[in-house]
């Protein structure tokens, strides 16, 4: 269950089919108006997803565009596959207080999504960062569902990364 902003929701609801705004509201556990935010438990957030994901038109434009994601992506991986290795050889490692509050900003940010069938949490869309086609995060992955609780990893797990939106 995370805190999720309001205004985001609104200007996201303008970019989604009708009547998303409603069904976000309703999935909702929670919703303080006056402090601009709303709960929304993992599975309803994918569930919403799911239900109004809109689909992308192929254009010339388009297919360039995703070739320069698609390249982005690669360039992610392998930076991220260079930090697994990092941090399994102890360099660069993040210390364990630091590490913590990263992670506590992360689980409190919007932008902490649940990625890759919910076993994993990203900033933003996994690889892209992106959510409905508007730069939201860095796309890394910054937590691994455990069962009972939701580990750090990832780029919180290396003290030279820095967060996207400059939180940490």
């Amino acid at each position: 269950m995370r805190r999720r902003s309001l205004a985001n929701l609104r200007r996201k609801a303008a970019q989604r089919p009708p009547g998303y705004l409603q069904a976000a509201l309703d999935a909702a556990e929670e919703v303080n108006e006056r402090e601009g935010w709303y709960t929304l438990s993992d599975e309803a957030f994918m569930e919403l997803r799911k239900r109004f994901s809109t689909p992308v038109v192929s254009s010339p434009a388009n297919v360039e565009a995703q070739k320069s994601s698609w390249i982005d992506a690669i360039k992610r991986v392998a930076e991220g596959a260079s930090g697994t290795v990092k941090v399994a050889l102890g360099i660069d490692a993040t210390p364990a207080d630091l590490l913590a509050a990263r992670h506590a900003i992360c689980q409190a940010c919007e932008l902490y999504t649940p990625c890759l069938r919910g076993t994993l949490r990203c900033c933003g869309a996994l690889l892209t960062g992106t959510a409905d086609g508007v730069s939201t995060g860095c796309g890394c992955i910054v937590g691994i569902d455990k069962g009972d609780h939701v580990a750090p990893s990832g780029k919180l797990m290396l003290a030279r990364k820095k967060c996207p939106r400059s939180r940490w």
